[in-house]
């Protein structure tokens, strides 16, 4: 099993108000675990204002964890830095591997876990995926106070019975997507037109991704790149790797490479 690689950004917690503490009307801590490559920094407004407004939420700990290859992590900081200026992020910075992201993040929830439990701190996991989801159900069982939150979108999401999940409004898409026939399309694009969308989209994965020392993309990269542009299922995704010109493999599991 590959382990994920990951270096964490260090930063000067605070000490925590112990329960007795907490007198009055103040509202309850919450640590928010992000995962960046999963979730797009256009929620973090929403997120911040409904656990601040609507849920009387204050946020006391930031944890932001992804591979940053599509500088996600830096996008993610930005928005946080502007709804949450006072609390600077624990950064896990992660390899491309799948479910890296996901990993660090476990990781460091089992790491807080008896603190969150000692004082009562609401546990925010910002993410749509199963293995992480999963990881929120058993810090439940243990004895956790714990939410989910997502934007909303065409995607499956890992649901929950066991958990209350925030659903977030929806963000927005990039336009630079190939018409497909269950987008509606009632008449194809003309061939240059085709080859202008190819072309945008090729141009983005190129800045999304990282080129290899030997040429081209790792594939996993290059699937995450597609999904965050709006090719939201694999036949999508391999659909429009069927337009790229000149395109070749190379490599095989984890190191497979594409050329273009």
């Amino acid at each position: 099993m590959n382990v994920p690689l990951l270096t964490r950004t260090e930063v000067v917690e605070q000490p925590a108000v112990a329960p007795e503490a907490n007198i009055g009307h103040q509202p309850a801590n919450a640590t928010l675990y992000i995962d960046a490559d999963n979730q797009s920094c256009q929620c973090a407004k929403s997120l911040a204002n409904l656990l601040r407004n609507e849920l009387g939420l204050q946020v006391t700990r930031i944890v932001l964890a992804g591979n940053n290859h599509g500088k996600e992590i830096e996008n993610w900081r930005g928005a946080l830095a502007a709804e949450l200026p006072d609390i600077e992020p624990l950064i896990l910075h992660v390899s491309s591997r799948k479910q890296a992201a996901d990993a660090a993040l476990i990781m460091e929830l089992g790491a807080k876990l008896e603190r969150h439990l000692q004082y009562r701190e609401r546990i925010i996991v910002v993410s749509r995926d199963d293995f992480l989801v999963g990881a929120a159900e058993h810090a439940k069982t243990r004895g956790c106070l714990v939410l989910v939150a997502y934007a909303h979108g065409e995607i499956p999401a890992a649901r929950s019975s066991r958990l209350t999940t925030l659903v977030l409004p929806a963000v927005s898409k990039p336009s630079c997507l190939l018409p497909t026939a269950d987008q509606g399309v009632t008449a194809p694009l003309a061939p240059t037109q085709t080859a202008d969308v190819v072309r945008t989209v090729i141009a983005e994965l190129r800045k999304l991704c990282t080129k290899q020392p030997g040429g081209g993309y790792k594939a996993n990269e290059v699937g995450q790149a597609l999904f965050k542009l709006g090719f939201d299922t694999k036949a999508k995704r391999a659909r429009f790797l069927k337009t790229i010109p000149g395109l070749h493999e190379q490599g095989s599991g984890p190191d497979k490479g594409l050329v273009f």
